[in-house]
């Protein structure tokens, strides 16, 4: 996939750079990833970019108000960071689910979770042998 397609605000001469994919954390980098230097509470990610052109980065983008000006590989400046990184992960990953169920809190989200799991599995099996009798019925009654 190409930057331009990812991210809207990017320049016209970085249109063309090949994205294999994307992180915030220098660590994950990979040849071909776009880099977002996020600033944290405690650190900022324009820290790590050096990390991330050595791990085959093949763009970064930053904040406008960030210093950093001088880069060995494209630099893309932006007004919001996050905004930009959610942009390009909603754009490079198509497939997205149409329902997401998220459990969060300190205590029981594991046997949240399991519960819903097991009432989902139930409800479905109990569906699919309703369907399968009245399938039955219609068969064995209306000789379809």
């Amino acid at each position: 996939m190409l930057l331009g397609n990812l991210l809207k605000s990017v320049n016209d001469k970085y249109e063309k750079i090949p994205v294999k994919g994307m992180s915030s954390d220098s660590r994950k980098i990979k040849k071909k990833y776009v880099f977002f230097a996020i600033k944290g509470k405690k650190t900022s990610g324009s820290k790590f970019i050096k990390e991330a052109i050595l791990k085959g980065a093949s763009a970064i983008v930053v904040s406008n108000k960030s210093s950093v000006n001088n880069c060995e590989i494209p630099l893309v400046k932006v007004k919001d960071v996050r905004k930009a990184f959610s942009e390009t992960c909603s754009n490079f990953y198509k497939k997205k689910p149409k329902n997401i169920i998220a459990v969060t809190g300190t205590n029981g989200k594991s046997s949240v979770a399991d519960f819903f799991y097991n009432c989902y599995n139930f409800f479905l099996h109990f569906l699919l042998y309703l369907l399968a009798d009245l399938k039955f019925l219609l068969v064995f009654f209306l000789d379809i």
